[in-house]
Order: C-alpha cells, then sequence, then structure tokens
C-alpha cells in the first residue's frame, strides 16, 4: 500500500480520499483521518491497538529505496525517543512495514501551531511571549543535554494547547537533527536545512553547528512574537539568506513604536541573534536563567533590570536570583569513578554496582586503616629497639668471658590486614505519583509547567520538592512533594461565585410638613396729601361763573 498515492490540498486538506485511511498500519494502528502533509511524508490522526489511544502517525511518503530520506526518519525516531521534557513531543513507537512504509506513532495533541497564532493575533504581551519562549528553552535545553541539535526550529513546529489555566507548548519535528560532535550525511556542509526566516548564520554558511544555532533560532521566534513580524521581510530566499548572515535586525522602537517591551527582554533578543555563535548565550540553560530575570521585572520584582554577557554566561543584578528545574536525561552511557584492580577482580562486569556513581568514603577508610596499621607497625618496632639496647647494657656491665646466650627470636606480629571496603550504595530513587481531584490538573515548579495529574517524578530518598497544581474554577494549592510519600493527593477548592446583591428598594421620602401661615400685618393708614396743582383751574362748584 504505498502512501504516494494520497492527494491533498495545501493545509492538508484532501481531494480525494487517502488509500491509507480506514486501514491498519502494522497491525496495530487504525488511521481515522489524514490531518496534515509535510516535507517527509503524512500525518494521520490515528489509534493505537489494543490500548485504544489517540496518536499522530506520521507517515514516509516513500518506500525502502536505499536514499537518505530513509536514514532521516529512522535518525528522528531514534533520537526523539530519547527525550522525556514534558515540552518535547512524547515518541510512543517507530518501525517499518513489511511492505516498506515507514512510521513514526507520537502524542496526539489538540491545539494549534504558533505560526497559526502569529497570523491571528500578531504582536503578543511581553509576559505571554517569554513564557512560550521559557517552555521552549527547557525542551531544547535537555537535548542539547544529550547531544541534539533540533536545526528546524520554526514557528510551525511548535504546537500550544490549554492545560487548565496554562498555556502550554510542544516542541515538534525534530527532522532535522543533528548529534553534537558527530557529522552525519544528512546534515553535511554545503546543504542548507532549515526556513530561510528561521535559520542561523553557520547553518547558511555550512560551518559547524551546535546548539546556539537553537539559541539564534528562539530569538528569532522571540522576536516575532514581540513584534508581530518577523526580524526579516519576506521575500527572495537569497536575499532573506544574506540578511541573516550580514544585517542586525531592526531595534523594537523601530519595527513596532506602539509595543511597549521593557529594554531587558529587548537586550535578551538582540544577545540570541548575534551573528557570531559565541557573542550569543552559551547554553539554552543561561538564556532560561535571563528569561526568567525579565519574569521577575514583568511582575514586579526588580526594577529597571539590567544584564550581562561574560563568556557566554548571564551576570544577574547583586541580590537577585533565579531558579532553573533541569529534567533528568538520558545520555545513553553511565559514569564511572576509577576503581582499583582488586575491586574490579572481585565484582563481575555485569554487577549493579558498576553502573552507578561509586561514593569516596571506602577510598577514605582504607586510607585510614592503612594508616593505622603504619602507627601499630611503628609502635612495636620502637618496643624491640628498647629492648636490644637493654640486653647490650646488660652484656657490658656484666663483662663475662663466657659468650653471651644467644637472644631468644623476637617474632614481630604481622600487622593486621586492612578492613574491606564496604560496597557502594547505589543512590535509590523513588517515584512520587501526584494525584489530584479534580483529575488533570496543572502542576508548576517555579513558574514551569511539569506536566498534568496524575504525574510521576522520581526523588532520591529525602528530597522534597515544591509545587504548585491548579485547574480552571479551582483555587491553586502549593504541596510539597516528598519520598517519604509516595502517592500524595491533593484535593481542590473549586471557587464559589459570590451571589449578586438583591436590589434594596429606596425608602420613601419622607413629607414635608407644611409652613404654617403668616399673618399679615394690617395695612397701616395713610394720611391723605392735598393734591398737588397740575396746572388746571380748580373751582368752588357752589361758585358759579362770575
Amino acid at each position: 500500500m504505498d502512501a504516494q498515492d494520497a492527494v491533498t490540498e495545501p493545509g492538508g486538506k484532501q481531494r480525494g480520499r487517502d488509500p491509507l485511511v480506514g486501514k491498519t498500519l502494522a497491525g496495530r494502528f487504525e488511521i481515522e483521518e489524514l490531518i496534515n502533509r509535510g516535507g517527509m511524508g503524512k500525518i494521520y490522526r490515528a489509534r493505537q491497538m489494543p490500548l485504544g489511544r489517540p496518536v499522530a502517525l506520521k507517515v514516509l511518503d516513500i518506500h525502502d529505496d536505499g536514499s537518505e530520506f530513509r536514514d532521516r526518519f529512522f535518525l528522528e525516531a531514534s533520537l526523539c525517543a530519547k527525550l522525556a521534557h514534558p515540552n518535547t513531543i512524547r515518541i510512543y513507537d517507530y518501525g517499518a512495514t513489511d511492505d516498506g512504509i515507514y512510521f513514526i506513532a507520537m502524542e496526539y495533541i489538540k491545539g494549534e501551531s504558533m505560526q497559526v497564532l502569529l497570523n491571528q493575533v500578531g504582536a503578543m504581551a511581553p509576559g505571554r511571549a517569554v513564557a512560550i519562549a521559557l517552555q521552549i528553552a527547557g525542551a531544547l535545553a535537555e537535548a542539547h543535554d544529550v547531544g541534539i541539535v533540533h536545526r528546524d526550529l520554526k514557528p510551525g513546529n511548535v504546537m500550544l494547547t490549554d492545560h487548565g489555566d496554562t498555556e502550554f507548548v510542544k516542541v515538534l519535528d525534530f527532522g532535522l537533527v543533528k548529534e553534537l560532535g558527530k557529522e552525519s550525511e544528512l546534515s553535511r556542509t554545503g546543504t542548507v536545512l532549515g526556513s530561510p526566516l528561521y535559520i542561523a548564520p553557520e547553518q547558511v554558511h555550512g560551518t559547524k553547528v551546535d546548539g546556539r544555532a537553537d539559541i539564534y533560532t528562539t530569538g528569532l521566534m522571540l522576536y516575532a512574537m514581540l513584534m508581530g513580524k518577523t526580524a526579516f521581510e519576506r521575500g527572495n530566499p537569497l536575499h532573506v539568506l544574506m540578511q541573516q548572515t550580514q544585517k542586525r535586525p531592526p531595534p523594537f522602537a523601530e519595527a513596532n513604536p506602539g509595543a511597549k517591551v521593557p529594554g531587558s527582554i529587548e537586550w535578551v533578543v538582540m544577545t540570541c541573534l548575534e551573528k557570531k555563535p559565541e557573542n550569543r548565550f552559551r547554553s539554552m540553560h543561561e538564556l532560561t536563567r535571563a528569561l526568567k530575570a525579565c519574569t521577575k521585572e514583568l511582575r514586579g520584582d526588580v526594577d529597571s533590570l539590567r544584564m550581562e554577557l561574560v563568556d557566554g554566561g548571564v551576570v544577574l543584578p547583586e541580590g537577585l536570583e533565579v531558579s532553573e528545574v533541569r529534567m533528568p536525561a538520558f545520555t545513553g552511557q553511565t559514569t564511572r569513578l576509577h576503581r582499583t584492580q582488586e575491586t574490579d577482580a572481585e565484582q563481575p562486569h555485569d554487577s549493579p554496582s558498576q553502573s552507578t556513581l561509586m561514593s569516596t568514603r571506602p577510598i577514605r577508610t582504607m586510607a585510614m586503616v592503612v594508616g593505622g596499621g603504619s602507627v601499630f607497625g611503628g609502635l612495636v618496632l620502637g618496643g624491640l629497639g628498647l629492648l636490644l639496647l637493654l640486653i647490650i647494657a646488660g652484656n657490658l656491665l656484666m663483662r663475662e668471658e663466657t659468650p653471651p646466650p644467644a637472644p631468644a627470636p623476637v617474632v614481630v606480629a604481622p600487622a593486621p590486614a586492612p578492613a574491606p571496603a564496604p560496597a557502594p550504595v547505589a543512590v535509590q530513587k523513588v517515584e512520587v505519583t501526584l494525584t489530584s481531584s479534580p483529575e488533570g490538573a496543572s502542576v508548576q515548579r517555579d513558574g514551569v509547567l511539569l506536566g498534568s495529574t496524575p504525574l510521576t517524578v522520581r526523588l532520591t530518598e529525602g528530597e522534597q520538592m515544591a509545587v504548585e497544581v491548579m485547574a480552571s474554577g479551582y483555587g491553586s494549592q502549593k504541596v510539597v512533594l516528598s519520598s517519604d510519600v509516595p502517592t500524595p493527593l491533593v484535593t481542590l477548592t473549586r471557587r464559589r461565585s459570590r451571589p449578586s446583591p438583591r436590589p434594596v428598594p429606596a425608602p420613601a421620602p419622607e413629607p414635608v410638613p407644611e409652613p404654617a401661615p403668616v399673618e399679615q400685618p394690617a395695612p397701616v393708614p395713610q394720611p391723605k396729601s392735598n393734591p398737588e396743582y397740575d396746572g388746571v383751574d380748580m373751582k368752588d362748584p357752589d361758585w358759579g361763573d362770575e
């Protein structure tokens, strides 16, 4: 059955029915739907039987024809299977069918890519962008610690999903990985792997690549999240590659004058984007420290944060401390201290003690025993010397001609054999499984999401780990995990919504009493005044006309 026969529209939509949909691959993966198509193959939603677990099934487009694509496929699967960070995509299974179809079964994630989010929202708030970058840096730090460089880090390879109230990141597609210190035929000099908008200058030049190339591309993604645009404009791919090697990105005030981003965050981004690897952060752990310091400034714990870079390491202001959660990583080998030939001869090569770190205490104990034997031997020899002096002095005093009798032989007791060194005690790890009510709550430590409940961590005897458990609609709760309590249970309290207060009717206004009538005083009679002469002759009516 050939996976090439499936035809898809851009964006993963089917034009015709994919021949693998509805089939069972490798006898255990029931393929349900075609999700998307990538550079190496197709991604299907499938169900792993008999577990009934949903998986994202990546199927290679070509059959086993001896090409280097097959080698890239197996390299991706084998290296990703070593990674265990919660922000890295989990690999469940990988292999090939009898008819030559290669596949990788990964955890199925419901969410959207960072590229989709950038297209929708543009520039993000600094707090959100830094929180996403911290999770990306955590996943890549673990990969770098085991000798893996991603080499194709871009928004399309970062998925965002929700864990309660927390935005959770998954780093995908280590298909262009390269083991540190080894030159792979899949990434040989002269072959440029990656996207022009998200590629380090040393990848363009075809020179040696290490984890600092991923630091550069992390800076490019952080620039895009904060500014709402890429550091260099889209266009001719060759022109973009030249800008990656020769041009500095525009400063934040020029790229997006309306963005309110603290100067410390801009310093972190521009340090990531230095053209020379030696001028960047020397590791993802140092980048994580710088981002956590920026988080403290965003929370108001620090004012006007200023950092420096010395030999690739971050120098924080005096008194400012940040913690870092490092996940235990598989390195493919164990570490041993030097052992004596006697110890190697006593224990077989498959002894468990040979795969653990040995304590130096037995070596010191042996030295003390040897030193004690030397002191005892010195005392014995000193006593014998004193005895010989007494015998010689007695012979001189007696002055007998007869030869003195031979002194009795003195038997020196051998020094006690050193006690055998106690066998080294392997460090015991205790699995502590945290459960919660409700189930599926997010578990954070120092602001870094460890996963969701039920969550299992491995602690040494006597070790403690402080975490915070939170879920949507519930109050968060802090708990200290201890190796003495293997199955702690946290019960979260649901937030109670306050009932809206009932309206209280306004009291009726009291009637205002009418004022009592005020008696008006009687008018005072005015004296009559003689009419003034108005120029008209006044005549007595009793008078006649004269």
